[in-house]
């Protein structure tokens, strides 16, 4: 029979650990795994994460947003997308839906007041917003009537003091009060507008009569300024 030879130390097949060890393995074994964490909202101000705390501090958001004076510099938009995260947590929660409406109806009193300004193209801005957020609103659908009734007013005056700086042969001049700056005007508030773009040609058509006229009588000056106009 083959001899089996070996060096080295003497192999030690049953190793001796310590009793505490032991424990140690077994226990680990048994146990079972931890569940992984679960991603939580951020925690509130006192550290609390619950969605109740979560909704609130939305909903402060959403005031502080609210609080903020002036068309210019007020933050609807940010308010708004807090009362929505509210929603939906809470799709029933009566602080954010009344909030959202009270949204709806500050775009319509930023309307009305640039409104009443003249500013009709900013007024039709924030009742753009506002039936956004909420489309059956009577006050910002009667707005909405009352802002059509106006620009169409204001067209009509622009376009009659068109006419009559047409009929003084006030093209381009004086600077406050001429033809093309009514035309203009009036392109500004519907860019389409036959009337106004038929006065503008109108305007170049006289001047480049008044042109061909000045060649004939050799003004060349005056000639190469109403071409220039």
């Amino acid at each position: 029979a083959a001899m089996a030879f070996w060096s080295g130390e003497p192999k030690n097949d049953a190793k001796t650990e310590a009793p505490e060890t032991i424990t140690q393995s077994l226990t680990t074994a048994d146990s079972p795994a931890e569940p992984a964490a679960k991603h939580s909202p951020a925690p509130g101000p006192g550290g609390d994460s619950s969605p109740t705390d979560t909704v609130q501090v939305l909903l402060d958001e959403a005031a502080r947003a609210m609080a903020v004076g002036g068309p210019e510099n007020r933050q609807l938009g940010i308010a708004l997308d807090a009362y929505h995260q509210v929603l939906e947590r809470q799709p029933d929660n009566a602080v954010a839906l009344d909030g959202i409406r009270r949204i709806g109806e500050q775009y319509g009193k930023d309307a009305e007041q640039v409104m009443q300004a003249g500013r009709f193209s900013e007024a039709a801005e924030y009742l753009r917003k506002g039936l956004a957020v909420d489309p059956e609103s009577p006050q910002l659908l009667e707005l909405q009537d009352r802002l059509a009734e106006q620009r169409r007013e204001e067209i009509r005056r622009l376009a009659a003091r068109a006419e009559s700086a047409m009929e003084k042969n006030q093209l381009t001049t004086p600077p406050e009060d001429n033809a093309y700056k009514y035309y203009q005007q009036v392109l500004q508030l519907d860019g389409k507008n036959a009337q106004a773009k038929s006065g503008i040609q109108r305007i170049a058509d006289r001047y480049a009569a008044m042109a061909e006229e000045a060649y004939r009588s050799m003004r060349i000056v005056a000639a190469r300024t109403y071409v220039r106009q």
